[in-house]
């Protein structure tokens, strides 16, 4: 039940934060920043704690643009 009412209020949250994606490719706009940096950390721990981001497509087309920075490439704990 705890499990279940954090999802939800999670989810309320990734809502916000997929509508601000969905119009601009990063948090504060067409700027990548430390925001998206820590965004994209975050999301990819939505797997290990097996949160569905299906939700949120915006989310995940985040996820790869991020992914794709020469800069994520080069880290070696990068983790697709």
């Amino acid at each position: 039940e705890v499990r279940e009412n954090t999802v939800r209020a999670l989810g309320n949250r990734l809502t916000l934060i997929s509508q601000t994606l969905a119009s601009q490719p990063y948090l504060g706009g067409s700027a990548f920043s430390i925001a998206d940096a820590y965004l994209f950390v975050i999301l990819n721990w939505s797997a290990l704690l097996k949160v569905d981001l299906a939700p949120w497509p915006a989310l995940a087309d985040f996820q790869a643009r991020v992914a794709s920075r020469p800069s994520v490439q080069a880290t070696p704990i990068f983790l697709p």
